[in-house]
């Protein structure tokens, strides 16, 4: 982990022979083609390799605060009367559904059996998940906060009992750094939008909110665990200029799309 330098992240269209000759130490990819189905444990052992042999890490994305009606998990029943766990589709992500992510039945299609999400990307032979909608708690309580911390907790050491060393990297959700605990279960975090796009595409975010989200942050950069940066659909100076003002600040950025359908590095 101390080598991790560079990362890159595509979640759609994935081109399998492209994304074995870029030349990243960490990269984010989904579990499952297009079609859903996983890729094959030779295809993640193909990508655990750089173009010039040497090792990356590769973590599958992995959403446990909201539901995608394109998971293997999804019933068509879902879509006139889903489980007591299922909300509200996201309007911006048509296809994705806010959950009660502490509720059994949710966490068992994540975690726990033979099938599960964890324990497919477990069985494909990934290094690790990248967790996205962690901070699904915003606006729900302190409960919710905590419902959210021992969900993660929980995760860890399921995957760590299977696969010691498995690492888990949480997206965003940077609040919950503050507890030491919570750190011990994650080995790296990755935060979206830390220096644009809060107020508007291309708009630089207050500078209050990004000194804040550093504070949160350097808990665990302080503990030596990565930190990515992902900025979405800036002009080329801007991006330029991200870049250059996050590697001065110790992260580890790219500048990405935000589809995420072309592989960014």
């Amino acid at each position: 982990m101390n080598a991790v330098d560079t990362w890159g992240y595509q979640l759609q269209n994935l081109d399998l022979a492209q994304l074995a000759i870029v030349d990243v130490d960490l990269l984010v990819v989904d579990h499952a083609s297009g079609d859903g189905r996983p890729l094959p444990k030779s295809t993640i052992a193909v990508l655990k390799r750089n173009a010039d042999g040497a090792t990356r890490i590769v973590l599958s994305y992995l959403s446990i605060g909201e539901a995608e009606r394109y998971r293997n998990y999804w019933e068509d029943s879902w879509d006139q009367t889903g489980p007591d766990w299922l909300g509200e589709e996201n309007p911006n992500w048509p296809g994705n559904y806010a959950v009660d992510f502490a509720d059994p039945d949710w966490q068992r299609l994540i975690y726990g059996h033979p099938g599960a999400m964890l324990d497919t990307i477990i069985d494909q032979g990934f290094d690790g998940a990248y967790l996205d909608r962690v901070d699904a708690y915003y606006g729900l309580g302190h409960e919710a906060r905590k419902d959210m911390k021992a969900f993660v907790a929980a995760l860890k050491a399921y995957a760590e009992k299977r696969r010691p060393g498995f690492l888990i990297f949480q997206q965003n959700a940077e609040e919950l750094l503050a507890d030491q605990d919570h750190r011990g279960n994650i080995d790296g975090l990755a935060k979206e939008d830390l220096l644009f796009n809060v107020e508007g595409r291309g708009l630089a975010n207050p500078a209050s909110m990004v000194q804040e989200s550093q504070r949160l942050i350097s808990f665990l950069a302080e503990e030596g665990k990565p930190i990515l940066i992902v900025e979405y659909d800036l002009a080329a100076d801007q991006a330029a200029a991200a870049r250059s003002t996050l590697r001065r600040q110790g992260y580890i950025p790219i500048v990405a799309n935000r589809s995420l359908s072309l592989i960014s590095r």
